[in-house]
C-alpha cells in the first residue's frame, strides 16, 4: 500500500528532478517580476506629453540588449571568470580612462557637461553611448572575488595588494565627477572584503585609510555643499531642494493605491522622474501599495540570493553571488533613501526600474551570472 505522501514526494522529486544543473527557477521568476514592473512603470512616466512612450521604447530597446548579455552571463563557463579577471578589470579601467579623452568621452545632454559616457558613432545611427563605470561594478565584483578567495593569509597587507587598481577606478569615477556611482564602489568592494573573513582591526585599519578620501571629496565639490544643506534643511533651502520637496508631494498624493499611470502633477514637474527619482513617480501612480511591492520584491530577492548562496562550498562563486546581490541591493537602498530624504541627493539609478542602457544592460549581465552561480549549487545537491 502506498504512503499517503507518495504523490507529495514524486512532485517534489520532479521538481528537484527539474531543476537538477539548471539556475534557481524562484530566483529567476522574481527578475521576471522585477523586470516587468520595471518596464510597466517606465510606461507611464512620459504619459500626457508629445513623446508619450519616449522613455518606454528606449527601455525596451536596452532590454532587449541586456537579455543578450543576460544569456552571455547564464552559459558562460564560469572557470573564465578567474581566468579572466584581471584582464576584465584593465578592459573597465581603460574605458574609464577614455572617458577624459575629447572626442571620445562626452555628456548626454547639453545641460550636462560631465563627461561620463563614451560615444561611438554607427554608421546609419545616431550616437550610441554607454558609461563605462557600470562595466566597472562587475569588473570589480569579479576581480576582487578571485583575489579574496585565493588569498592565503588574513592581513592588512593581504586585501592592500589587491587594492590599488580598484582605488584608480574609484579615484577616476570621482573625477568625473560621479560621486554616487563612487561610493557604490566603495560600498561592494568592502561588503566583499568583510564577508571574506577579515580580522576587526584590520577593517577600522581599512576605514581610516579611506574616511579621508571621501571626506575630501565631499568638501571640495561646492554642489555636494549645497546638497548636504538642502538635505538637512529642505525648506529652508527649497530653491535647492526642489526635486526632494517635489519627492515629499508625490508619496503623499499617491496615498495607498495612487493616482493611476500618468495622471500625477509630478509627472510634468519633477526633474529625473525616469531615472533618480523613478520611485516617487511609483509612489505616485501606483501609490503605498505599489512602492511596498518594489520593496518587497527586491527583498525576496535578497531572500533567495542569502538563501542559495549560504549553500555553496565554493568560496569564488559565493563571493561574486554576494557581490552581484550587492550590486543591486546597495543601489536600492540608497536610490529609495534618496528619493525619500534619508540621505543627500546623489545620482543612483533604481536597478531593473530607472532608464539607463548601461545600467540596465550591465545589471542583466550580472544576474545571468548570478544564476549561472545557482545552477552550480543545484549541481551539488544532487551529487
Amino acid at each position: 500500500m502506498k504512503p499517503n505522501n507518495y504523490k507529495q514526494d514524486s512532485v517534489i522529486n520532479r521538481f528537484f528532478r527539474y531543476t537538477e544543473g539548471r539556475p534557481d527557477p524562484i530566483l529567476f521568476f522574481i527578475l521576471i517580476l522585477l523586470w516587468g514592473y520595471g518596464l510597466l512603470i517606465l510606461l507611464g512616466v512620459n504619459i500626457g506629453s508629445s513623446q508619450a512612450y519616449r522613455f518606454f521604447i528606449q527601455q525596451a530597446i536596452s532590454f532587449v540588449i541586456g537579455i543578450i548579455l543576460f544569456v552571455i552571463g547564464l552559459e558562460i563557463p564560469l572557470k573564465y571568470l578567474k581566468r579572466f579577471s584581471f584582464i576584465f578589470i584593465l578592459f573597465s579601467l581603460f574605458l574609464m580612462i577614455l572617458v577624459f579623452i575629447p572626442g571620445i568621452g562626452h555628456a548626454r545632454s547639453t545641460s550636462s557637461h560631465i563627461p561620463r559616457w563614451i560615444g561611438i558613432k554607427i554608421p546609419g545611427f545616431s550616437l550610441v553611448s554607454f558609461q563605462p563605470v557600470e562595466v566597472a561594478k562587475v569588473a570589480i565584483i569579479i576581480f576582487l572575488s578571485y583575489r579574496l578567495s585565493t588569498k592565503t593569509e588574513n592581513n592588512l597587507s593581504s586585501y592592500l595588494s589587491h587594492l590599488p587598481i580598484i582605488i584608480i577606478i574609484i579615484i577616476l569615477t570621482g573625477l568625473q565627477p560621479n560621486f554616487g556611482s563612487a561610493v557604490i564602489l566603495v560600498l561592494i568592494s568592502a561588503s566583499l572584503i568583510f564577508v571574506s573573513g577579515i580580522r576587526l582591526r584590520n577593517i577600522f585599519s581599512l576605514i581610516f585609510m579611506i574616511a579621508p578620501i571621501i571626506f575630501i571629496s565631499l568638501i571640495i565639490k561646492p554642489y555636494q555643499n549645497k546638497r548636504i544643506l538642502a538635505w538637512l534643511d529642505p525648506y529652508k533651502y527649497s530653491d535647492l531642494a526642489f526635486q526632494i520637496l517635489e519627492s515629499f508631494k508625490a508619496f503623499y498624493e499617491g496615498g495607498l493605491l495612487g493616482k493611476g499611470i500618468g495622471q500625477g502633477r509630478v509627472h510634468r514637474v519633477l526633474p529625473d522622474r525616469h531615472n533618480d527619482f523613478i520611485f516617487a513617480i511609483t509612489a505616485n501612480d501606483y501609490g503605498f501599495i505599489g512602492a511596498l511591492a518594489l520593496v518587497l520584491l527586491y527583498l525576496f530577492f535578497t531572500w533567495r540570493t542569502i538563501l542559495i548562496l549560504r549553500k555553496l562550498d565554493n568560496q569564488f562563486y559565493k563571493l561574486v553571488g554576494f557581490g552581484l546581490l550587492n550590486l543591486i541591493i546597495i543601489q536600492a537602498i540608497l536610490n529609495m533613501a534618496v528619493v525619500t530624504g534619508l540621505v543627500p541627493t546623489t545620482g543612483i539609478s533604481l536597478p531593473f526600474i530607472s532608464l539607463g542602457g548601461s545600467n540596465l544592460v550591465m545589471n542583466m549581465f550580472g544576474m545571468g551570472l548570478l544564476l549561472n552561480i545557482t545552477a552550480q549549487e543545484h549541481t551539488r545537491n544532487r551529487r
